[in-house]
């Protein structure tokens, strides 16, 4: 469970430690950011014939931060390369750009 939830939210072993040391804080999560970066690592560090099957498992997890998840991960679906799917994930930011960053408040107590 912890795994699905890290590919979703790469922030939550932060937010652990915050939280386990009693710290208030308040994160700018860069989601579009994020999307864009792990799709370019999987296009530099892995063989070309994973693209396709690594970049669609990752943003089965990841879309769940967009509002319109299920229209974006259908549109994600669609594509056969890292490219096409970042090509579709900076139209969905770039048609909601209010979700581009999010901020999430962890507090004790």
């Amino acid at each position: 469970m912890i795994g699905r939830e890290a590919v979703k939210s790469p922030w939550i072993f932060r937010s652990c430690a915050d939280l386990l040391r009693g710290e208030h804080r308040e994160y700018e999560l860069p989601v579009h950011e994020l999307f864009i970066t792990v799709l370019r690592d999987i296009q530099l560090y892995l063989p070309e014939k994973l693209h396709k099957s690594r970049g669609h498992r990752f943003c089965r997890y990841y879309s769940k931060n967009a509002y319109f998840s299920h229209d974006l991960f259908t549109k994600i679906r669609r594509e056969d390369t890292i490219d096409g799917m970042i090509c579709v994930v900076d139209d969905y930011f770039g048609r909601n750009p209010h979700e581009k960053t999010r901020k999430e408040i962890h507090a004790c107590g």
